[in-house]
């Protein structure tokens, strides 16, 4: 059996429709989590031998360029 895994990296706050989060243009003041979040997963998959395809949201990978390249470089599809 095959199967497919994907992650949709993105902050906490890249909820779409929810009015009460801020704009884009507030991001860059909100406390980022995505890196510390991204890094814990990467440690389970690796742990259970999984690779996933990973999309990424632009802004984040403009934020975070070395979050990019290590998921790259544990061997997922981005």
């Amino acid at each position: 059996m095959i199967n497919a895994f994907t992650i949709d990296v993105e902050e906490w706050f890249h909820v779409c429709g929810v009015p009460a989060l801020a704009g884009p243009e507030a991001w860059d003041r909100l406390e980022s989590r995505v890196e510390a979040d991204t890094l814990r997963t990467l440690e389970l998959l690796d742990a259970c031998g999984v690779r996933a395809t990973c999309f990424i949201v632009g802004w984040v990978a403009e934020q975070h360029p070395g979050l990019v390249a290590r998921i790259r470089d544990a061997g997922h599809e981005i």
